[in-house]
């Protein structure tokens, strides 16, 4: 990550041909090598230079959010993260935003490694989703956004995931609860219902602890 950010542009030409060739590699370390090296050239060059790369790689990147390494997995998930964070264009596409949604929730219940990597990237999500729905809404805060259908049932199985009995490994708790803290504070204008659909999903989310 140092060195693309100081040669920035000049790192892509290096680093893309090893990408390209080990991505889908039988071998699972040659793949998570591909990975890490993909998701650590995100930041130092233009993204005007990434945002093509971006777009062809992101629906392998995201497929490998199911490989059958979990250090694959937990990869995939930081550099589904860093995308999000910058380079945002490359995931706001509403198919592929619905897919990327899907595909998050889906691994929270994983290993603490990979749910750790997958709360930050919610968390990203949510941030990107807000700052994108703001500029559409010329600059004003905007009364809703990409994930408002879902906020209450993300913001739920983030409380759940902060509560696994496993929590403690990896940061998976700090980072739970780091995501709930990015889906309020990178909500849309209707703050009282946001507050609500936290409020009720923290209340159904106890309730059901204490029913057990």
């Amino acid at each position: 990550m140092l060195i693309a950010q100081c040669v920035q542009d000049e790192v892509v030409p290096h680093v893309v041909p090893f990408v390209g060739t080990n991505i889908q590699n039988t071998d699972w370390h040659y793949r998570d090598a591909a990975c890490v090296a993909f998701g650590s050239i995100l930041e130092g060059p233009e993204p005007s230079r990434l945002k093509g790369m971006v777009d062809q790689a992101y629906d392998i990147i995201l497929a490998m959010m199911a490989d059958p390494s979990v250090a694959v997995r937990d990869s995939a998930a930081w550099v589904v993260q860093r995308i999000c964070q910058l380079v945002r264009e490359a995931v706001m596409t509403p198919e592929r935003f619905k897919n990327t949604v899907l595909i998050l929730r889906q691994n929270l219940a994983g290993a603490p490694r990979v749910a750790a990597n997958v709360s930050w990237a919610l968390g990203t999500l949510a941030q990107a989703s807000y700052e994108v729905a703001q500029q559409n809404n010329h600059n004003v805060i905007p009364e809703t956004y990409a994930l408002s259908p879902v906020f209450a049932e993300i913001v739920e199985q983030l409380f759940a995931t902060a509560f696994r009995p496993e929590s403690a490994q990896n940061n998976l708790r700090t980072a739970a609860f780091g995501a709930v803290g990015d889906f309020i504070s990178q909500s849309p204008n209707v703050r009282l219902s946001c507050q609500f659909n936290v409020r009720s999903a923290f209340t159904l989310f106890f309730r059901g602890r204490i029913a057990t």
